[in-house]
Order: C-alpha cells, then sequence, then structure tokens
C-alpha cells in the first residue's frame, strides 16, 4: 500500500475563466494567463497552497509584468490576528484590461506540492497549478 503525503493529494477539479498555459511547473517558471473577452482586473496575484483537504491562507503576493517587470515576490504575514488589527499587507492595486498574457514569475524558492494563483481584484476564478522541484 502506497501512503501519499497531504500536498501529494490533489485538490478537486474546477473549470476556470482564467487560462493558465502550464499547469506543471517549478520554482522560477514564469506562469502566463490569459483572460476571456476584454476582463477588467488588478496587477497583482496571491498565491495559495493545497494542504491535502483545503486551499491554505495567501502566503505569497506577485505581481504580473503589466506594470513594467515583475516585483519581487513579497511572503505574507498569515500568523494569528484579532478582528482589531489592520491587515496583514496592503497594495495599491492598478487596473489591467484586456485577454492578457499577464506573465507572473513564480519564487525560486516555491515549495513543491499544488497551488493556485488568484487576482486579487477577482478573487473567483484562480487556476490551479503543481510544482515539483
Amino acid at each position: 500500500m502506497t501512503t501519499r503525503t497531504a500536498t501529494e493529494v490533489a485538490p478537486p477539479a474546477e473549470t476556470f475563466q482564467v487560462e493558465i498555459a502550464n499547469s506543471n511547473l517549478t520554482p522560477g517558471a514564469t506562469v502566463r494567463l490569459t483572460y476571456p473577452g476584454s476582463n477588467q482586473r488588478g496587477g497583482f496575484y496571491l498565491l495559495y497552497r493545497w494542504n491535502g483537504e483545503v486551499w491554505g491562507p495567501p502566503v505569497i503576493q506577485l505581481e504580473s509584468d503589466q506594470n513594467g517587470e515583475p516585483m519581487q515576490p513579497r511572503t505574507l504575514d498569515t500568523g494569528p490576528r484579532s478582528d482589531d488589527d489592520d491587515p496583514p499587507w496592503t497594495v495599491e492595486d492598478y487596473g489591467v484590461s484586456g485577454v492578457g498574457p499577464d506573465l507572473v514569475v513564480l519564487p525560486e524558492t516555491l515549495e513543491a506540492g499544488f497551488w493556485r494563483i488568484c487576482n486579487t481584484s477577482r478573487g473567483e476564478n484562480c487556476p490551479q497549478f503543481s510544482v515539483s522541484t
């Protein structure tokens, strides 16, 4: 009998309007995202990791190439917080429209497993991908 770790158990399949060019990636790879039609969205993205049962909180913020060069990934403070605390991170987003592609560079330190990438202004439609090292 083969035992699998939590991150080896794939998340449930979903259908997304955002298309990801390659769903099998490595750390440091460029993610190519396209949008049907002429969709409005922001220039920032969040990465969520699958823990084998549910999607965890956002752990990394990335910027697309739509504002020039991509910024460095930023690890988000996802520790315990009270309702009175300021948000763990803030960013002044900017608008992007059109079909894309939006290019987003994954961190070189991204751990193997299943991930999803969500636009910060369009929380739905988060395409999934896997990372192998």
